[in-house]
């Protein structure tokens, strides 16, 4: 069986369509199909997912980075583009924007000594969260993304670490890989029964992350350097590193580039912007 998605969370248009089942069906093993079927399993599943709505753009294999020159913000919903971005990059994991494709997605790893599967059980424990209604698929490196609809309108954000420990939010400014995929150190697989849409966002988690959302970042970057009221060349400089790696960042570390770019003085970089766009457009585009 198949079945719809829900409208277009940025245009408010109608993009119900059939969600690409049979195709992830397919792709289960993409580990033991030779590698012309699997690209095709691969392609198909991009065409579907922004056939539902889902916003697209291609990553690399070897590190998740997206392959499009302005990182999710290239995204679409075009066939023809998808199919020109595979035909150019047949190996490309299919990467989703988040926040245009209406989804909030909890995901879960075992790193640096934290637990983020063992501490997201907690919280549905704590909290009496029902997450069956959340796709689930296991990352390349063995960890747990839990995909639910976005019932806030963009209101969360994506996070790193705030939550729990071991569990970033991917949600408005973040990215996901999503199955099927072949990465450097595994392969993207969908859990159960992916034959129905993502449910909203339980009422409880939608607390609990609106709680995190508070929270203060844990450092914050130096002020652009100044001379008269304007940016002097040093902050430029500092400013456009920051804004180079913002546009580079990886599917883990993108929320937290622009957190250390957000989290210092707004006036300065405010300043720091205004220069910047006359001397250099395509940075301060990048903060827009």
């Amino acid at each position: 069986s198949e079945l719809s998605i829900s409208p277009d969370p940025e245009n408010g248009t109608d993009t119900s369509s059939t969600f690409p089942t049979h195709i992830l069906t397919r792709a289960q093993d993409v580990d033991n199909v030779e590698p012309g079927v699997y690209r095709d399993l691969v392609l198909q599943a991009a065409l579907g997912f922004a056939s539902c709505g889902w916003w697209i753009f291609p990553c690399r294999p070897e590190d998740k980075h997206p392959l499009t020159q302005h990182s999710f913000k290239d995204a679409t919903l075009d066939p023809e583009k998808i199919k020109n971005w595979w035909n150019r990059w047949p190996d490309a994991l299919i990467g989703v924007d988040c926040r245009r494709s209406g989804l909030v997605v909890i995901d879960c790893d075992v790193k640096n000594g934290e637990d983020g599967p063992g501490n997201w059980l907690r919280i549905v424990s704590e909290t009496g969260i029902d997450i069956t209604g959340a796709l689930h698929s296991k990352t390349q490196s063995g960890g747990d993304h839990f995909i639910f609809s976005d019932s806030t309108g963009g209101v969360i954000a994506s996070s790193a670490g705030k939550l729990a420990p071991g569990i970033d939010v991917r949600a408005r400014g973040g990215y996901i890989i999503v199955p099927p995929g072949k990465g450097a150190s595994g392969t993207y697989q969908i859990v159960g029964d992916w034959k129905r849409p993502p449910e909203f966002l339980p009422p409880p988690l939608v607390a609990r992350l609106l709680e995190t959302k508070a929270r203060p970042s844990q450092t914050a970057p130096e002020t652009p350097p100044t001379e008269n009221g304007k940016c002097s060349a040093y902050g430029l400089a500092a400013l456009e590193k920051e804004c180079d790696k913002v546009a580079r960042a990886s599917e883990g570390h993108l929320v937290d580039s622009v957190e250390r770019v957000l989290s210092g003085d707004v006036r300065a970089l405010a300043r720091a912007i205004s220069v910047v766009e006359e001397n250099s457009p395509g940075s301060a585009a990048l903060l827009q």
